[in-house]
């Protein structure tokens, strides 16, 4: 759970004051530090934003009381704050370890706590733990988690011992709309082999989501772009190193809502005049994903190239060669500064760049950063060499808040930064060799526009 700082004298619809606030009677299971205070504080970045956008307003006048947290290993620091945490007062919680945090409290106590699986996910204690803290109106709180009445035996924690028999965490059958189905077994995919370029294309039509095409020859020509809207895996069989040769007018694949693609093993080549990838230029109305593994693309203008108002869960690129394009992944259609961006996970791990014209990813979240999330990005494990623009920037990762760049190595790219890190959140170059390819800068806090 987290509590945040807020705006002094914010108006409603940005960030109010925490105050007069009752966390009671819950149960963490297996968190480490289930409790995060003044999220949000950004005192450090004041030389960079106007006053009226500090959030230095603590939570006053909010209470932890009654609750448990269990953990099978050694968990010692239930709390991580970012400003002081003054305004909180704690009662009676428990915890099976100590607290060594700096937040020194008579309201976190160490006690013996043994958990029982009753059910999937669901873990209970063993023990009640009935000496209670009673605060103003916790007479309102009657019922535990499964509807028990407090009154005859309370307890710390969200559940009194014991249960009921057979009960679970939460009911499928109550969730969904009346026409899904819980508790459907999986779906073997089908795995359909192709030969040839027409098939290809009709396989692709046909399938099933989830299906499974195999290329059985050694080259294929297309000349169309292949739409994909449901999940489809297109991999190479056997000791096969199928190249498909595209010479499609815009896009080779084009990645549509719901779409997923698998590539594994296969050799993409461009004729120069195409992107590999893709999204619709409009009616983006549900996420994509990509995963490229053991792969080969090269010929291509851009490797991704995004439309705004597209989104994608993840971008995955393991194990692969990405030459000879003009362009890498382009995440970067949202720039309106309001906040968005185009991916949520980006991870691209043990793969090598060469040649590349342009950037070799940029990844773009705009606007005025006002949460802790924003972006996920890992580069790690990745050989790049010759690309990038003459005394420009190889990596492009503005605004993104979460971000690994770790164990790679640059050589001969003729740029002047490989990329520019975001200190205050933590980013911290690791074992990257760098020859003849400029630097990687931090700059501790970066300049933000506002978003309203």
């Amino acid at each position: 759970i987290a509590v945040m700082n807020g705006i002094p004298k914010s108006p409603l619809n940005r960030y109010n004051q925490v105050t007069d606030v009752v966390v009671a009677y819950n149960t963490w299971v297996e968190s480490p530090t289930p409790w995060y205070f003044s999220v949000g504080s950004n005192v450090s970045q004041s030389a960079v934003l106007p006053k009226s956008e500090i959030r230095s307003a603590r939570p006053i006048r909010t209470i932890f009381a009654n609750n448990l947290i269990y953990n099978s290993t050694k968990a010692e620091y239930p709390i991580y704050h970012y400003d002081e945490v003054d305004g909180v007062m704690f009662k009676n919680n428990i915890s099976n370890y100590g607290n060594k945090t700096d937040v020194k409290t008579e309201g976190i106590v160490k006690r013996p706590v043994s958990m029982e699986s009753v059910s999937e996910r669901l873990l209970v204690p063993n023990t009640n733990y009935t000496d209670v803290y009673n605060g103003f109106d916790f007479d309102k709180i009657i019922t535990d988690f499964f509807g028990t009445q407090r009154a005859s035996r309370n307890s710390v924690g969200a559940m009194v011992s014991p249960i009921k028999s057979d009960v679970h965490l939460f009911d499928k059958t109550q969730y969904g709309t009346s026409w899904f189905v819980t508790g459907q077994e999986p779906k073997a995919p089908s795995v359909i082999k192709v030969a040839t370029s027409a098939d290809l294309l009709k396989a692709v039509a046909a399938v099933s989501s989830g299906d499974i095409i195999e290329l059985t020859s050694a080259n294929y020509a297309i000349s169309n772009s292949i739409a994909i809207n449901k999940t489809i895996s297109i991999t190479a069989t056997g000791n096969n190193s199928p190249t498909i040769y595209f010479t499609a007018k815009d896009t080779a694949f084009s990645l549509e809502p719901k779409g997923y693609l698998h590539l594994n093993g296969v050799t993409l080549k461009g004729n120069g005049k195409q992107n590999a990838f893709a999204t619709l230029d409009k009616y983006m109305s549900k996420a994509y994903n990509l995963s490229i593994k053991n792969s080969v693309i090269s010929g291509f203008k851009h490797v991704l190239y995004v439309s705004k108002g597209s989104f994608a869960d993840s971008i995955v690129v393991l194990d692969s060669v990405i030459k000879n394009n003009q362009g890498g992944f382009l995440l970067n259609q949202e720039t309106d500064n309001k906040g968005d961006y185009n991916a949520e996970f980006v991870t691209i791990k043990d793969t090598t760049f060469d040649n590349i014209s342009g950037a070799i990813l940029d990844y773009h979240r705009g606007g005025y950063d006002e949460s802790t999330i924003g972006g996920n990005l890992v580069f790690e494990n990745n050989i790049v060499t010759s690309s990038g623009e003459d005394g420009g920037l190889l990596i492009k990762n503005r605004g993104i808040v979460n971000l690994e760049l770790n164990n790679n190595t640059f050589k001969n790219n003729p740029v002047k930064l490989i990329a520019v890190l975001w200190g205050e959140k933590g980013q911290t170059p690791e074992n990257n060799i760098i020859s003849s390819s400029g630097k990687i800068e931090i700059v501790q806090n970066l300049k933000l526009e506002l978003m309203y």
